[in-house]
């Protein structure tokens, strides 16, 4: 009996280890659902930015929103929406005037660019894994950089910043950008070949990334009356160099010169033009 009842408590014990084993994966599992479910959340907006969720009405973008799979995202002149995708606050994401995304969160395509002028500053990403964006032409991934994309449905510009983005047309062709250059797709699959960014565009996105990096309780001082972030350093930065330009962003600028380059297949006027890069499928 005594050997019976041993057995016994040993089974016993062995399907309380069980249920406290599965107990313990779930609340793993939750604990990081619940993480992935506060992202990708909105840090900052200037300007008047719009969402679409489900094909219902577009209601305004406000700080703290949490944005989710198949919403869309709109920002109008003179607007922009910064993005945190971590909660580190290493992945963030700017979203600038006359923009149009789709927010995908898929395994390796997160969002999709309509019409759209954005930047990326993606760090302390998993090994192995994998960011992508898809545009009306093509699809730019990277495995932890920053970046800059612009994209309508006739051609995507990619600017690489630091480490290496890879641009892939639908035909399967891809192309890598390393830091410090940028190339064009256009609506044929037509690759561009490498083209230097120009320092100006190096230092917006260096502007940037600090302002969308600020911690949120340091955003919160900066706050009007109304909640809406007063001049941040970017801002101020941008406004300096708009008035440098004349112009309310680069995007034209960099459009014309792209346009130039596929009709004439020559650089861009006052920049220097590089051969193509070998490292990824050149």
């Amino acid at each position: 009996m005594g050997k019976v009842k041993n057995k016994d408590q040993k089974i016993s014990h062995l399907r309380i280890n069980k249920v406290l084993s599965l107990l313990s994966i779930f609340t793993v599992v939750c604990i990081s659902c619940a993480y992935a479910a506060d992202f990708p959340k909105v840090t900052d907006v200037k300007g008047q930015v719009e969402y679409q969720r489900q094909s219902k009405q577009w209601e305004k973008v406000k700080i703290g929103d949490v944005l989710e799979k198949g919403d869309r995202v709109k920002t109008y002149d003179n607007s922009r929406c910064d993005l945190v995708m971590d909660k580190e606050g290493k992945q963030l994401m700017g979203i600038f005037d006359n923009s149009e995304i789709i927010v995908l969160l898929g395994n390796n395509e997160k969002f999709e660019l309509v019409n759209a002028n954005v930047m990326f500053s993606l760090e302390g990403m998993p090994e192995g894994s994998t960011f992508e964006v898809k545009t009306p032409t093509a699809i730019c991934g990277v495995r932890g950089t920053g970046f800059r994309i612009f994209s309508d449905t006739t051609m995507t510009q990619i600017n690489a910043y630091y480490n290496s983005v890879y641009g892939k047309n639908f035909e399967g062709d891809i192309k890598d950008v390393p830091p410090g250059f940028y190339r064009t797709i256009g609506e044929d699959g037509q690759i561009s070949k490498l083209h230097k960014i120009p320092d100006m565009e190096g230092k917006r996105f260096r502007a940037w990334k600090r302002s969308a990096g600020d911690k949120k309780e340091d955003k919160d001082k900066h706050k009007d009356n109304n909640g809406r972030s007063r001049n941040s350093r970017f801002e101020r930065s941008e406004n300096r160099m708009n008035d440098v330009r004349g112009k309310s962003d680069s995007q034209n600028e960099f459009r014309k010169d792209a346009e130039k380059i596929s009709e004439k297949n020559e650089p861009c006027p006052n920049i220097k033009s590089e051969g193509p890069s070998e490292s990824i499928g050149s």
